[in-house]
């Protein structure tokens, strides 16, 4: 159980075999969470072990802070495992959270000043992702309202990463789908960044946050999917809208 009947937010750390790197990821979630826990925000933390290896577990289970919910499942699959994060979550707004990436200390407080000033359809990213490890560099994200945001480039670009804020009831109106190798179909969180997209949900950051994304060459999910030449599904009413954007310059 939480530690309060209606957590404000509930922090899902996503691991698989991730072993030693998951250490720097739990110890930046435990450090916003009790940055969070020192402005007065209640937050539960619930791990989901999908597929995680012993050495994975016992990192979790030695690092995490206490009343930690853990859950096992073996899905295999990053869409399966946030869906079922945001089915067993408490908290009124939820932060994913990767086992080999970390969050800046004031994440979660920032994140959740800014969402709780908006009522609507909302996902909250951070200002700045830095990568590290394989390659090194810095990607900022943009905000959809921003002028210089083309909501069509999504189609051949993911805006922003998997590592999202917002409300509850805004990730339970949309799942996550889940990759198919053999049908070319992948990026779980680049799909779902479209479709929520195109049904009015408002992407936006969070200034001065950052993420640190740890850049992996081999054995990522993301060279993978990349390997197979898989792609998203672009909805038909979307090209359908992009077609008719061309017929009138045309």
């Amino acid at each position: 159980m939480p530690k309060h009947p209606k957590p404000d937010i509930t922090a899902v750390l996503n691991v698989h075999n991730e072993g030693w790197m998951s250490y720097p990821s739990i110890t930046s979630m435990n450090s916003s969470i009790k940055h969070a826990e020192s402005i007065g925000l209640s937050v539960e933390i619930l791990v989901i072990m999908d597929q995680a290896d012993a050495i994975t577990e016992e990192f979790v289970n030695y690092n995490c802070l206490p009343d930690t919910r853990i859950e096992h499942i073996s899905e295999g699959d990053a869409a399966a495992a946030r869906n079922y994060a945001i089915s067993k979550a408490h908290g009124d707004y939820i932060a994913f959270l990767d086992g080999d990436d970390l969050w800046c200390t004031n994440w979660l407080s920032a994140a959740y000043n800014e969402a709780s000033k908006q009522d609507g359809l909302f996902i909250w990213h951070p200002e700045v992702n830095i990568y590290f490890g394989e390659s090194d560099y810095l990607f900022l994200h943009r905000s959809a309202d921003d002028v210089e945001f083309d909501p069509e480039f999504l189609i051949a670009q993911n805006y922003w990463t998997a590592l999202s804020f917002g409300k509850r009831t805004i990730y339970k109106m949309f799942h996550y789908s889940a990759e198919d190798l053999s049908k070319g179909f992948a990026f779980e969180d680049w799909q779902w960044n479209l479709e929520t997209s195109m049904q009015g949900v408002l992407h936006k950051t969070v200034s001065k946050t950052t993420h640190f994304i740890r850049s992996k060459i081999s054995g990522s999910r993301v060279k993978i999917h990349t390997s197979h030449n898989c792609m998203i599904k672009v909805p038909h009413s979307f090209l359908e809208r992009i077609k008719s954007i061309e017929t009138f310059i045309s």
